[in-house]
């Protein structure tokens, strides 16, 4: 695996480990939680990350398939191509995003389901990262559906970026577990 690619896929490892343990210690009925109607318990957020990581990495494996075969999936300007993923999300989101239909959670079910799959996800991290060849890097790029194009540099930093982002959703759902 190339050294700049092994140290993103170790990023997300962290983020990954992080937001595992932060819940894993919940019973079934603390991760059903939802501090309120609207809001989404700590096995739906888990749930989302499951379904947006799977779509993110398949979506740098179509990236990486068409730059083989010489039909770029995007050819356009990319004006953000130098931005850290972070500073992407700052310029491009709003304070609260809707998820898209297929990273929603819908199927439901316990926590400690979804902290499996969560956590199995990083073997497919792993798999996808050692596919990446030299000059992909930058190079390659797939369009996110708010943040517009980005390279597969920025698509891993957004793997990473993501579950710190729910990380922060999730403290809120246990700071509002009842006593």
């Amino acid at each position: 695996m190339l050294p700049e690619v092994r140290n993103l896929v170790d990023e997300i490892a962290v983020a990954r480990a992080t937001l595992i343990r932060q819940v894993e210690h919940l019973t079934s009925d603390e991760g059903a939680f939802k501090p309120t109607s609207e809001s989404w318990s700590a096995a739906e957020v888990v749930e989302h990350l499951v379904w947006a990581e799977h779509a993110g990495l398949s979506n740098i494996m179509i990236a990486m398939e068409a730059w083989r075969r010489g039909d770029p999936v995007w050819t356009g300007h990319n004006p953000a191509r130098d931005e850290t993923i972070d500073t992407i999300i700052e310029n491009t989101w709003q304070p609260k995003e809707t998820a898209p239909s297929t990273a929603e959670p819908t199927w439901g079910g316990p926590l400690d389901y979804w902290l499996m799959f969560l956590g199995s996800c990083q073997q497919v991290v792993e798999d996808v990262a050692y596919r990446i060849q030299a000059g992909e890097l930058d190079e390659v790029v797939y369009p996110h559906f708010i943040s517009g194009p980005l390279t597969l540099r920025q698509r891993l930093g957004f793997l990473r970026y993501h579950m710190e982002h729910h990380l922060r959703q999730v403290n809120e759902i246990l700071r509002a577990l009842p006593a």
